[in-house]
């Protein structure tokens, strides 16, 4: 018999935890032992805080003195909402809530929060002053496809060549089914293929991402 699912799929990120699941049976085909394995949102990685402290930088850098951080409960959002404070501290960049905004809209909560923060923040065809940044593991389709001037910290554009074979073995697998962060690193991971770009800063433009910095590093 399998392992029981983990106990995020059937909640508001369970979406996003199926899509993960789905990616590593792609890449392994009949996965021993079922879906197992933490939901990409119990958990922060290294390289996703990583990838936030570098695009606070990014809009220090960019001469912004305050941000807005929209998060939620989910134990990865607190994690990447307490790098991005430090982050902003160290930068001198304050913090802004979503009720009283200020500066660009950072989103690091999970898929359904961020669906509704940017609806509401391009409500009437509106972006944010400065843009909306995305936290890498929201690289789906329905949301980057909602006009709201983003940007995204990846190491592959989605067309990179990885991100371009995972694509395609999803449609030849599973057609009709929407490639995502999640989907994709699990593919990877199940593959034990890394990627070794750097963390570049992307533009969103109608569902293409357009490099916007070169080469980011955190100290």
């Amino acid at each position: 018999a399998g392992a029981p699912a983990p106990d995020g799929i059937t909640g508001p990120d369970g979406p996003e935890c199926a899509s993960a699941l789905l990616g590593r049976t792609l890449a392994a085909g009949d996965p021993a032992g079922g879906p197992t394995g933490r939901c990409p949102a119990d958990t922060l990685t290294p390289d996703d805080a990583d990838a936030l402290r570098d695009t606070v930088n990014f809009l220090a850098v960019l001469g912004n003195r305050n941000l807005t951080l929209v998060a939620d409960g989910t134990p990865r959002s607190a994690a990447a909402a307490r790098s991005v404070r430090s982050a902003a501290a160290a930068a001198g960049i304050g913090v802004a809530t979503p009720d009283r905004p200020s500066g660009p809209l950072l989103i690091v909560s999970g898929w359904s929060t961020a669906d509704s923060a940017l609806r509401r923040a391009t409500a009437g065809g509106r972006i944010p002053p400065g843009g909306t940044y995305l936290a890498p593991w929201l690289a789906t389709a329905p949301l980057l496809e909602i006009r709201a001037g983003a940007h995204i910290p990846l190491r592959s554009g989605l067309d990179g060549e990885l991100p371009g074979r995972y694509r395609d073995a999803l449609r030849a697998g599973y057609p009709g089914q929407t490639p995502s962060a999640a989907g994709y690193r699990a593919w990877l991971a199940e593959q034990r293929i890394a990627e070794t770009d750097p963390v570049r800063i992307y533009q969103v433009v109608n569902g293409a991402t357009i490099p916007m910095s070169g080469p980011l590093d955190t100290p």
